[in-house]
């Protein structure tokens, strides 16, 4: 019994491997025939299980073969083992999941006391070094050293990079975070799929453009007007949400690919209260002064 079942572990590997254990047939496909053919030539040979010469030759005639196969049944029990063991072997474990991050993520500014606040990532690159970097707004990073962790993957970086103008000068609000090497960088949000690398866009007054945030989500309005330096402002927009800053500000062109133009920084009133628009920082200008 014990012999049998072994031929039929044996007998579901795939020929090459019972061939490597028994120098036999080297057929593949066949290895169910071959088992099935030595059980039953086991079974005529002797039907109690028992042989009465340990040099006992048992033969048997695999289908698709023309010569017959003959083996001690000491053999036959020593293949069988063989390659009833190789199951044991376990398969190589699956590849693990790269950890990527990409425009739209959400990620969490963690100080060294345990405090928090989140923003969204705009922009993704690999270096030349192979680190992972990330563009989000520079009032994303406090006062307070820390850490930023990817919600969804738990990616950790730091911020190496951050500029930010006084407030109402229209001035660079960037911040660069490197993931470092074990990190993917993915041009690809949840809602939409950027274009990776090329030329980014210039800003036009008119132009319609979109942003996406962790807490509001995805709208689009229409540039206004430049403001400062490296600002824009929009109209058409629902009122920003904390957490929304740094999220991606792109234009789709005419073949429908979406283009990544600008770092969400949030709204701007204007001086008598009347009128409120959403802000973006652009980032060519980001490139230029991070990188």
């Amino acid at each position: 019994m014990i012999l049998r079942r072994a031929l039929l572990s044996a007998g579901t590997l795939d020929q090459r491997a019972g061939a490597a254990a028994a120098g036999r047939i080297q057929h593949q496909g066949h290895s169910a025939v071959l088992a099935a053919a030595w059980i039953e030539a086991l079974n005529n040979a002797a039907p109690n299980g028992i042989f009465a010469r340990p040099d006992h030759q048992v033969t048997a005639r695999i289908s698709g073969e023309k010569e017959l196969v003959t083996m001690k049944p000491t053999t036959v029990v020593t293949t069988a083992i063989a390659v009833a063991a190789s199951l044991l072997v376990q398969a190589p474990a699956a590849a693990a999941m790269p950890i990527t991050i990409s425009p739209g993520d959400r990620i969490d500014y963690v100080t060294d006391d345990g405090s928090a606040s989140f923003c969204t990532t705009g922009y993704v690159y690999t270096g030349t070094n192979g680190h992972a970097y990330a563009i989000t707004a520079g009032h994303c990073q406090t006062d307070e050293s820390g850490r930023v962790v990817q919600e969804s993957s738990g990616a950790t970086g730091r911020f190496v990079n951050t500029v930010v103008a006084p407030p109402r000068s229209g001035g660079p609000d960037y911040g660069l975070i490197d993931f470092g090497p074990r990190v993917t960088t993915r041009p690809a949000a949840n809602v939409v799929t950027f274009a990776a690398g090329g030329p980014t866009p210039l800003i036009e007054v008119g132009q319609t453009v979109c942003h996406l945030g962790v807490s509001s989500g995805r709208h689009c309005g229409t540039v206004a007007y430049s403001y400062g330096d490296d600002q824009f402002m929009t109209t058409d927009m629902p009122a920003s949400v904390p957490g929304d800053s740094g999220g991606p500000v792109w234009v789709t062109d005419d073949d429908g690919q979406a283009h990544i133009i600008g770092i969400w920084l949030g709204e701007k009133t204007s001086a008598d209260a009347s009128r409120r628009y959403g802000r973006f920082a652009s980032l060519r200008a980001a490139l230029d002064i991070l990188t």
